[in-house]
């Protein structure tokens, strides 16, 4: 029963910040929405802090999953890059102003924890990205060098996934640039 509420607040939140943002957060509104009383949700987080912290890394935890399941099903890096696009639009399409905004919502004490979960599910994202490059049997590895390494790569095709997302752009521009410097 108690992961069950747990869940279940958690799940309430997350619909929150889909409709309304991270900032709409409230005890008394997510009590109201669970139908469990205020000192329940107190139980299980002992501040709105605590709750908003729980909140952004069920998030960030829930992309990471949608992405790892995406990109471990590609056969090539290419097709990994527009997977992981893809997952990314969805998820800032899903929570609007999530990935720019997670960490103005919180305390300055937990920003750190904020952007760490962050970081966590970029280093995973960037680890998929890499074993699809090494798993990719179209990609010579010898176009590699000190120049041109595969963490460089990787690197950068991240931060330009980003880039595209924060412009509002596709990645085609990027996948074609990859394809003709990878093939």
């Amino acid at each position: 029963m108690a992961k069950e509420t747990h869940t279940k607040i958690l799940t309430i939140c997350k619909a929150i910040t889909s409709a309304d943002g991270l900032a709409a957060i409230e005890i008394r509104r997510v009590a109201s929405e669970c139908g469990i009383a205020v000192g329940t949700v107190y139980r299980y987080f002992p501040s709105k802090t605590a709750l908003l912290m729980a909140t952004v890394e069920s998030i960030w935890g829930d992309i990471g999953e949608d992405v790892l399941s995406c990109t471990q099903q590609q056969n090539s890096f290419i097709a990994a890059v527009e997977c992981l696009y893809t997952i990314i639009k969805k998820s800032s399409e899903r929570y609007p102003g999530f990935y720019t905004g997670h960490s103005q919502v919180i305390l300055p004490k937990q920003r750190t924890e904020g952007r760490q979960a962050m970081a966590v599910c970029f280093q995973l994202m960037k680890a998929d990205l890499s074993q699809s490059l090494k798993n990719d049997r179209t990609i010579d590895p010898s176009i590699f060098n000190a120049a041109f390494a595969p963490d460089d790569l990787v690197d950068f095709t991240f931060n330009h996934i980003l880039s595209a997302l924060t412009t509002g752009s596709d990645c085609r521009f990027l996948c074609e640039l990859l394809r003709r410097s990878l093939h």
